[in-house]
């Protein structure tokens, strides 16, 4: 899911889409931290080679910030020094706010806490450019037993495959 992020409204959506498995309307302020740190999280991710984009890094880094938060923050200015006035932004509030935040984006990313599903974000193999070129058949078969545990998997396989349809 990461390989398709060239924008920042593709990252912004890309962090809608993740929390919104675990959003409840009473849940909305913390929904909304959540929201803010992925994004801040897949804006640095965008900046780093391909082959670390993907989101058992994005978890990572998320359990990372938890326990070795400087560390964590140091690196990530690193890599993106313009992100440094939103680090700041969300890392002003009290801890136990922004360690909320944190918790419901780690909540969001639970599927991905799965190695298969992990390795499976790991590379871009299916090449969507391809499906305007050749005559394609795509078949996605999930065991019936396993939907909820695929779910966030294939609604941002099929968000990015319509808004790549729709764009080209």
């Amino acid at each position: 899911p990461l390989y398709r992020m060239q924008s920042t409204e593709k990252v912004r959506r890309l962090a809608q889409l993740l929390v919104s498995s675990v959003e409840s309307a009473q849940d909305r302020y913390w929904s909304r931290g959540a929201m803010e740190i992925l994004f801040i999280l897949l804006s640095v991710l965008q900046r780093v080679p391909i082959s670390y984009r993907h989101l058992a890094n994005l978890r990572f880094l998320l359990e990372s910030l938890l326990y070795e938060q400087e560390g964590v923050l140091r690196l990530l200015v690193r890599i993106y020094p313009g992100i440094q006035h939103k680090l700041s932004s969300f890392f002003g509030r009290e801890a136990k706010s922004y360690a909320s935040f944190i918790s419901v984006a780690l909540t969001a990313l639970e599927a991905f806490d799965n190695d298969y599903l992990s390795y499976l974000t790991l590379q871009e193999s299916l090449h969507f450019e391809s499906l305007r070129r050749e005559k394609t058949a795509l078949f996605l078969c999930i065991n019936e037993m396993q939907l909820e545990q695929y779910a966030l998997f294939t609604q941002l396989f099929f968000d990015q495959l319509f808004t790549f349809l729709l764009q080209n």
